[in-house]
This record gives structure tokens, C-alpha cells and sequence, in this order.
């Protein structure tokens, strides 16, 4: 990252008046959480190229991380209106609305980024994502092998993980998170599959030595990246699993000060409620992801949460959901 910063910095210093040097400058301060500097270098950049489908995209990236959904929105509804082909703005705005509950929305942005870009595992990934939350999932399974073709994908052996999971098949679970973490060693979601595969079989040793290890990387990606409501609720989930409640609670705060809301990072905090004992906590918070777009499906495929689901409150929850869909 410092030598990021130093190029890009040199870049600007160099020629003011060349775009990508902004744009360069604007990604390291994303990565560093600095959203003021970075919204500043993509401002100036855009000033120069205003139509510039990459810092758009850009742009509209920075919008998302920092949780600033309207902005993204407009953004990358702007950036198909001027590059109609840019099969990555198809992407990144099919991650946004995923990120609200919008899954139908989703599937229609990935569907045309796997039209755009038949050879991109990514956008079939992704799709396959989204097959998952709304139970389509021999149209999931579809989806992931036709991204593997393509190219071998930490997210989709993860996903695979996940589901493997849901249906109680724990040791085929463990060995699509391996082969994640084999790909990126690096990433706490990875590390928090592979460790819920483990806790599942009841291998506490292996279990918490892998929480440890997605807490160790979560604390790096935050000591490089600044505030990240997600990442924190992850690591307040990874406490939890490790036996510090009270550090879980206080990152729980920590994280709903920053008023994330992606659907996945409120089932994180769910999980994080049932396992620490509060149930009506984790029902309101439920509540809050199925009332905003987040399906029964994405409640059975979190771990942690299946003694919940026989809870009554949670079936109401889920019926008055379910019928307000239907209108």
C-alpha cells in the first residue's frame, strides 16, 4: 500500500492534468478508508474525463463501500447509459442491489454481465449467488460449474461451502472452504466457512483455531482499510465463537454506529445475538433483513441461526414477510 501511494502521488505530481493519476490516488484512499480524499481524486478526475467509464466505476465502488447506496445507484445507472457493452458496471451494480435484498434486480444485471462477458467467471459466480437466495439451486450449481470451467474462484468454492453446509453435508462443506482458503489464504470469509464446516462436525480444536485465524485476518483487513461496518460484525461473530462476548457486543456497536446495511453483514449480526443469548435481539434483527428484500433462504443458509427458525416469533416474521412479497 505505501508504495501505491507513493507511485500514484508521483503520477499526480507529475502531470495534474492526466486522470488516471487521480483515479490511481483515489483507489489507495478506498483501500485506506479515507472516503473525503478519495471522493476528492475521483471528482477531479471525472472533472477531467467526464464520461471515463473505468472512474465511474470506480466512483460508484467508492459509493458502495461507504455505504452511500443512492449515490452508487445513480452512479452506475449512468455509467450503462454511457457504456450500454461495460459488462463490469452490469457486475458491481448486480453487487450493490444484492447488498439491499434486491435479488431478482441482481439476477437480471448478473444474467446480462455473463451475456456481455461469456468468458468472465465472475458474472457467473455471482449469478450463482444469487440462485442460492432465492432457492433456485440446481440453477446455483449450474451457475458455479460454468464459472470453475472458466477459471477456479475462492467465492464460488465458498458459496459451495455454504450450501454443502445448509444440507448437512459437513465434510464436502470442509473441502470446498479448503480449496478456497487454498486460493487466498488470506480472506476471513473463507476461514469463517472452512471453521463453520468444523464446528458443524463438532471439531471444536480445529473450529476455533480457525476462528482465530479469520478474527487474525479480519483485525488486518481493518488496520489496513479503516472503519468497515461488515468486517466488523464478522470479527464481533469470531469473538463470539472464541468466547469474548463482551468484545463481540462492543464491535456490534462499533459496527452499527457506521449504519451498514447489507443484507449479509445483518445475518452476521444476528448469528452473533443468537450465540451470545439474545434471541429477541437476533429476531428483530431478522426482521430487519426479511423486511428489506432478504429471503428465508438466506436465514437457512446462515449457520447458527437453525434453533431460531423453530422459534414462533420467527415463523410470524417469516409468514408476514412472505405475504407482503405476495402483493
Amino acid at each position: 500500500m505505501p508504495l501505491a501511494e507513493a507511485n500514484a502521488q508521483k503520477a499526480v505530481q507529475l502531470d495534474s492534468l492526466l486522470p488516471d493519476g487521480h483515479t490511481s490516488l483515489g483507489a489507495v484512499w478506498v483501500a485506506r478508508g479515507r472516503e473525503d480524499q478519495a471522493a476528492e481524486e475521483y471528482r477531479k478526475a471525472l472533472a477531467l474525463d467526464p464520461d471515463n467509464p473505468f472512474i465511474l466505476l470506480r466512483q460508484g465502488q467508492m459509493y458502495a463501500k461507504f455505504n452511500h447506496v443512492k449515490e452508487a445507484r445513480e452512479t452506475f445507472k449512468h455509467l450503462k447509459e454511457v457504456r450500454p457493452n461495460y459488462w463490469l458496471v452490469y457486475n458491481e451494480f448486480g453487487v450493490l442491489l444484492s447488498t439491499q435484498g434486491e435479488y431478482v434486480e441482481a439476477i437480471e444485471e448478473f444474467r446480462a454481465a455473463t451475456l456481455l462477458a461469456p468468458l468472465r467467471a465472475e458474472a457467473f459466480s455471482n449469478l450463482g449467488a444469487m440462485f442460492l437466495k432465492v432457492g433456485r439451486f440446481a440453477e446455483a450449481r449450474d451457475q458455479f460449474e460454468t464459472s470453475l470451467r472458466l477459471k477456479p474462484m475462492g467465492d464460488v468454492y465458498a458459496n459451495l461451502s455454504i450450501s454443502l453446509l445448509s444440507l448437512g453435508k459437513y465434510p464436502e462443506a470442509a473441502k470446498f472452504s479448503r480449496r478456497a482458503l487454498d486460493l487466498n489464504s488470506g480472506n476471513d470469509l473463507y476461514w469463517m466457512c472452512f471453521a463453520d464446516s468444523y464446528d458443524a462436525m463438532k471439531l471444536e480444536g480445529q473450529a476455533r483455531e480457525s476462528y482465530q485465524r479469520a478474527a487474525t485476518e479480519t483485525e488486518r483487513l481493518l488496520e489496513r482499510g479503516g472503519p468497515d461496518g461488515a468486517a466488523l460484525r464478522r470479527l464481533a461473530l469470531y469473538k463470539a465463537k472464541l468466547g469474548k462476548p463482551e468484545e463481540a457486543l462492543e464491535l456490534l456497536r462499533k459496527a452499527d454506529d457506521l449504519k451498514v446495511s447489507d443484507i449479509e453483514s445483518k445475518l452476521v449480526k444476528a448469528r452473533v445475538l443468537e450465540l451470545l443469548g439474545r434471541r429477541n435481539d437476533a429476531l428483530t434483527t431478522i426482521a430487519d433483513c426479511l423486511g428489506h428484500g432478504g429471503t428465508r433462504y438466506d436465514v437457512e443458509l446462515t449457520p447458527d441461526l437453525g434453533k431460531l427458525q423453530n422459534d414462533p416469533e420467527y415463523e410470524r416474521i417469516r409468514d408476514a414477510s412472505a405475504k407482503e412479497r405476495a402483493k
